[in-house]
């Protein structure tokens, strides 16, 4: 029979191993931004953001316009790096990250200045914010390495109970005060097995990743653009910025030149960057760069058929008089990242809109 002490300490045993459990479920937060590095920055260049429960998902916000990037994470979601677009008017940007609970933007101070014309900032002499959080485990994982690493221990005290009390009743040389202290460490050490075995399904069965050194809830997680989601099709769709049909294509083969020039002129190695929904948007820019130089109206803030923000494969040009602007689906699979921007690069005529359809 076990005694009022045994009880005890499996009831302990139980409800600390739930109680952590169900803890870690709660654990995971809303994204905190406590950090950027550098402050200022010009288009090409990478900045870095600081804090807890990022996503890859960022924003740049400005009175005029906003800025949709996607960028790498680290592992802790402590840090997220980024490319600053190349089409970046000047100005001042609030930072924002989005996640699958809304969108959450940095406290005071926390801004980024972009100069347009200069030259990267040098980040190897920038100070760097002091971010207890940087390089380190957000509360839910920690919670979570306690828990996994607590089950390993408990484990362990198991497999030394039962091994001291064999000991001990090896060495009991009948002994029957100690034979009887040995099975009493036996079955208690047996009894605690159970318990743990039971805390680990039945921790299993309210979330695996508990118990898998992962702490991933299900249907909790980051969101990224699905390709074709902000082009919208392009010319498809059922808003009033759709492809009204009956048109014709007179500036593709301008369009085609100024992604040749862009391609064989390689800025910033973009050519060669994968087809991701940011790097599409740099290449995008640099493309409507060339086109204006030529003469042409161009720009990627264009919006798709569905009358929603370009997501960065979509890119228009018009010249002074006409009354509507040519759009083009210029990267083929975009945000899929399985090709490089040079042979990504189309041109895909998705119809004449509306002048009221890009930004001027």
């Amino acid at each position: 029979m076990m005694n009022h002490k045994t009880i005890y300490s499996i009831s302990v045993l139980i409800f600390f191993s739930v109680f952590l459990g169900l803890f870690s479920l709660t654990a995971s937060g809303a994204p905190v931004i406590m950090g950027v590095e550098p402050q200022q920055s010009v288009p090409g260049e990478s900045v870095s953001i600081f804090g807890s429960e990022l996503t890859p998902n960022i924003e740049l916000r400005s009175s005029a316009r906003t800025f949709q990037i996607t960028g790498n994470i680290n592992q802790n979601e402590t840090e997220v790096s980024f490319q600053v677009p190349a089409n970046i008017p000047a100005g001042e940007y609030e930072i924002a990250v989005t996640a699958s609970s809304g969108t959450y933007f940095g406290g005071s101070g926390i801004s980024l200045t972009i100069t347009v014309g200069g030259t990267p900032f040098d980040t190897a002499t920038a100070t760097r914010p002091n971010i207890p959080t940087e390089g380190l485990p957000n509360f839910g994982q920690l919670i979570s390495t306690i828990f996994t690493w607590s089950l390993n221990i408990l484990g362990i005290v198991v497999f030394v109970m039962i091994f001291y009390a064999g000991f001990q009743w090896f060495t009991a040389a009948g002994n029957t005060a100690k034979v009887n202290e040995a099975r009493d460490r036996i079955t208690n050490a047996i009894t605690g097995a159970i318990v743990l075995l039971a805390a680990y399904i039945i921790l299993y069965t309210i979330n695996p990743d508990l118990v898998g050194g992962r702490f991933t809830l299900p249907g909790i997680g980051t969101t990224s653009p699905t390709p074709g989601g902000g082009g919208g099709g392009g010319g498809g769709g059922t808003g009033a910025c759709r492809d009204p049909g009956g048109t014709v294509a007179n500036y593709a083969g301008d369009l085609e030149d100024a992604i040749d020039a862009v391609i064989d002129s390689n800025p910033g190695g973009i050519a060669n960057e994968p087809n991701t929904w940011e790097n599409s948007s740099i290449f995008l820019g640099y493309v409507a760069e060339e086109l204006q130089s030529a003469g042409f109206n161009a720009t990627i803030s264009v919006s798709n058929g569905n009358d929603n923000p370009n997501s960065g494969d979509l890119i228009a040009l018009w010249q002074n008089g006409d009354t509507t602007a040519e759009r083009y689906d210029a990267v083929n699979s975009a945000g899929a990242g399985n090709q490089s921007m040079r042979n990504a690069a189309t041109v895909g005529y998705t119809g004449d809109i509306p002048l009221s359809c890009v930004q001027q």
